[in-house]
């Protein structure tokens, strides 16, 4: 029931097809009875909803022919929420606004508890969204760390740096701004052996440090501060929902 629940979560006010919650409850070995079960599962679904509200909450969800809708408010999820957050993070850096665009970031990135639907067994469709979701959290903090050198907070950031170049070594972004971070703050040496660290890590997986990473590098040399530009000015590629005629 949670993994329909989920489904149904993930696009509000638009049907999802009792096909696609067959699909994502089983996969591609459903049992004969797999539609009957899905309808006991929204039985069950609005049972839980009028339990929690009354019979007007219960009416939020919808049998639409063979689809199912979930008349649930946007701003009731913590990810549209997210999202809308995040999208005006990077309208605001891209406006050169990086002081109110970190702040906007990391009230997005506070809706963050976990992996997305922790406690659900995913099926196709989660499966293939909460790799999308976790890219885009990733994204968030891109964006809110790029804001935050432009505002000049190199001396903040170091910890945090530090600390998720340890659990994503080979992620060369992050070395990256942890060796800017690090000589904005008068930390040229340190700047200097991360910036070894990083080259190190990097040989392990038969790369040799980027043009960014390596102006960076002589920029720390100088003891220059670096300047950080942001992505966020570039057009991200936003993929396509599923539909409900799409998926059944």
């Amino acid at each position: 029931m949670k993994s329909v629940l989920a489904a149904l979560l993930l696009y509000p006010f638009r049907p999802v097809s009792v096909e696609s919650l067959v699909t994502e409850v089983w996969w591609t070995d459903p049992p004969r009875t797999a539609n009957a079960t899905i309808r006991t599962y929204i039985y069950q679904l609005r049972k839980l909803l009028t339990d929690c509200g009354g019979k007007e909450t219960a009416g939020l969800l919808i049998t639409e022919g063979a689809a199912y809708r979930l008349d649930v408010d946007e701003d009731q999820l913590d990810y549209t929420k997210f999202m809308k957050l995040y999208e005006q993070g990077k309208e605001l850096l891209r406006a050169g606004q990086p002081g109110r665009a970190s702040e906007v970031l990391a009230d997005a990135l506070l809706l963050w508890h976990g992996k997305p639907f922790a406690d659900v067994e995913l099926g196709p469709l989660l499966d293939v969204e909460v790799v999308r979701m976790e890219e885009q959290r990733r994204a968030a903090l891109r964006f809110r760390i790029d804001a935050d050198l432009q505002n000049g907070r190199h001396l903040e950031l170091v910890p945090e740096l530090q600390y998720l170049v340890r659990a994503e070594p080979f992620d060369e972004w992050l070395h990256g701004r942890l060796l800017v971070a690090l000589t904005g703050s008068g930390r040229r040496a340190d700047a200097l052996r991360a910036y070894q660290n990083a080259r190190r890590t990097l040989r392990e997986l038969g790369l040799t440090p980027s043009v960014e990473l390596e102006d960076f590098h002589t920029q720390a040399l100088k003891g220059e501060s670096s300047k950080v530009c942001s992505m966020a000015g570039r057009t991200a590629f936003t993929p396509t929902l599923v539909h409900s005629e799409h998926a059944g």
